[in-house]
């Protein structure tokens, strides 16, 4: 062999075994990336598993808060109607909504059993009470110039 080729052997294999450093570097870069990723993948699912668990609670806090709310609500339009108030279109539709509502979630607010028999009758006996007056009002303007 000649100089020229042992200079080029000499070459190549060290260039190999640079190619080969830089690989096998490469690979614990890669492993030790995949480990890091892995780690950080089950660190959020873990905040999303508490941010899911928080948002739940706000939820259900939102909606006891609404609920009383509303009962609120039918207690005051109560007494008006008593007092002979007339509700309008509008009134009576957001009563029928809240109806609903609160009875969908009368269970969050985690009353007795008597409590909320109590609540179940009054809504029961507003309902009665709104289409009570909604039966006595006119329906139109030809009936309420005759």
């Amino acid at each position: 062999m000649n100089k020229h080729s042992k200079v080029i052997i000499t070459l190549l294999s060290l260039g190999s075994l640079l190619l080969l450093f830089f690989h096998m570097k490469t690979l614990k870069t890669n492993s030790e990336l995949e480990t890091n990723l892995k780690i950080l993948k089950k660190e959020k699912i873990s905040l999303l598993t508490e941010h899911e668990t928080c948002l739940k609670e706000k939820e259900e806090t939102l909606k006891k808060d609404l609920t009383s709310r509303y009962l609120d609500y039918m207690i005051d339009l109560r007494n008006k109607l008593e007092a002979g108030y007339v509700p309008g279109e509008k009134e009576v539709k957001d009563f029928s909504d809240r109806n609903k509502f609160v009875v969908e979630n009368i269970n969050l607010l985690k009353l007795t059993t008597k409590e909320s028999t109590q609540y179940l009758t009054f809504l029961a006996k507003m309902n009665k009470l709104v289409d009570e007056v909604l039966k006595k009002q006119p329906k139109n303007n030809s009936e309420i110039q005759k």
